[in-house]
This record gives structure tokens, sequence and C-alpha cells, in this order.
């Protein structure tokens, strides 16, 4: 059974363990379906395979495979979660230390893949627009989350599991709970902070969740919405839009370049909530024209021989 936790001999799965002490439940689903992807290749699953016999050879031969139809980013990420495995396995008991250190030993696969693209003001503007049509609740709802991932640059996850005691009007101070357990705040500002203003207007002060489900028929229900509908949210509002496709990852991208752009890297690296201002980099998406101007900005005081 791919839920078997504890096999028959009575010994927890290290899978199980691993995937136990992930931080959040997003994390622990990603991570569990990149061990069912390895699981089958192997020909086992999640639960019961057995992840201790795996060696430096198999690492190998698995980071190998990945890599012929998968992203760099990808593969980076499957691999983590088996070596994760084998690390609970070596803190279980069940791999000496030198069988662990052995097996991960391999170098991880180089390469960018965080692709993605930055939107274009127009853009951003034409999906706030779109929000002005159908059921208020909802438009309103969509209107502030939209402006929340490219004004303030927040995950979709972050989104899910902000709390309405996380927000302070008065201060223009957004708590935002990040990845690995790490807070970090946000300021709502300008256009911003006007649609969270009027979605406040409508959800109303009762304490939970800060954004709430919409129904088709516009009614609010007073639970959290998940990250799957926020993607889908996104994606109806581009096609009505008439816009060229782009992923929710996008909008944070869009915020991180525009704050590149604004200010220095530590303080855009700071509102993104990256430790390392190198990540940030690497989510600059501003077009060649960008750089070329700022090139321009240079003045050297160079004058013919002539001009002396």
């Amino acid at each position: 059974m791919e839920n078997e936790i504890i096999p028959r001999g009575g010994k927890p799965n290290p899978a199980f363990t691993y995937l136990a002490s992930l931080p959040s439940e997003t994390s622990r689903r990603t991570m569990a379906d990149a061990l069912k992807v390895i699981a089958r290749k192997l020909g086992g699953d999640l639960f019961t395979f057995n992840w201790v016999s795996l060696r430096y050879e198999h690492l190998v031969m698995l980071q190998t495979w990945l890599a012929e139809s998968r992203k760099p980013a990808t593969v980076r990420r499957y691999m983590a979660a088996v070596k994760g495995t084998l690390k609970a396995a070596w803190s279980m008991g069940d791999m000496t230390a030198e069988e662990y250190q052995r097996a991960v030993s391999m170098k991880p696969i180089r390469g960018k893949s965080m692709t993605g693209r930055m939107l274009e003001a127009e853009e951003v503007q034409a999906l706030l627009e779109n929000c002005n049509l159908g059921g208020p609740n909802r438009g309103i709802r969509d209107a502030a989350i939209i402006c929340l991932l490219v004004g303030c640059g927040l995950r979709r996850t972050e989104i899910t599991t902000l709390m309405l005691s996380d927000y302070d009007p008065p201060s223009g101070r957004l708590t935002v709970h990040g990845k690995g357990r790490k807070d970090r705040f946000a300021y709502p500002t300008h256009g911003v902070h006007d649609a969270m203003a009027e979605w406040l207007g409508i959800r109303g002060n009762e304490p939970g969740p800060l954004f709430y489900v919409v129904v088709k028929s516009d009614d609010i229900l007073r639970r959290k919405m998940s990250s799957i509908s926020i993607y889908v949210m996104l994606s109806e509002r581009r096609e009505a839009a008439g816009l060229a496709p782009f992923g929710p990852h996008d909008l944070r991208r869009t915020f991180i370049s525009d704050m590149l752009a604004l200010t220095d890297l530590a303080t855009a690296s700071k509102l993104a909530g990256h430790e390392d201002p190198i990540t940030t980099t690497r989510y600059d998406k501003r077009p060649e024209r960008v750089v070329q101007e700022a090139a321009g900005l240079l003045k050297i005081p160079y004058r013919k021989r002539g001009e002396l």
C-alpha cells in the first residue's frame, strides 16, 4: 500500500520521516510527488520502497535519467528529496555515516532553469481591469490578491497562510510567513493599499484567513483559499484579459525586477525574502533596453585631441 507508513517489520519508513520533517503541507506534497516518480522508476512505491538500499551509483543514474526530460531546477528538487530521505535513514540508524556520505557525495546538476517573464505595466492593468467584471466580491478579492502578488512579491502559498491579524493598515505593514517558517514584512502602499482596503470593507473584521473563498454565486465562504484556487483564478483572469501566457510566479518576478530598478540589491532581496542576494538577481527579468539605458547614464569625459 502506498500509504503504509510502518511496514510489516515495524520499522518506520525513512521517506515518511523525511516528509514529516518538512515545514509546510505544500513542501510535503511537492517532495512526496518527487519521491513517487523516483520510486516508480526503481520498481517500487513511495512508502514501501527500500530507500536504504540506494548507493552513489544509483543516485548518479537517477540524476542522469531525470536530466533527460526535466529542467535543472526540477532535477535538483527531485534529488534533494532522495538525499533528504537518505539523511532521515541515517538519523534513524538505518545507514552508517559513511554509507550516507558516499551515497550523497555526487555533484548536483548545474544550469539555470528559472525562465518565466516580467509582466508589463499594461498587462497588470489589464488583469486588474478584468477584475471589475462579474461579481463584485470575487472581483475585489482577486484584485487585492493580484496587487499583493505583483506589488509586494508574495508567493501563492504565502497568500493562503495570511490571517487578518497579519495586516496592520495603520502602519501599512503586512507580516508574511515565508519559506522555512521565516517571517518577513511587506508594505502594501498606494494601489495595493487601496485594493486591500476595498477587500477588507467586504470581508469584515472577523478573525480568520485574510482571504476567503468566493463561490460562483459570488457568495463568500469563510474558509481559506488554497494555492491551487489562486492558480486557477490567475489563469481565468489572464485568459479573459487576452494576455500572453504567464505563471503565478511571474508576478513575483515582476515585483523583484521592479524593485531592482528602484532600489539596491540588498533591499530588494530583503523584501523578496531571499537569504542570498544572488537568488534575487536570478529573478531579474528586465528587458535588455533597461540595461542599455542604464549604461547610457554613465558619462566619461573623453575629448578628441583637437578639442583639448
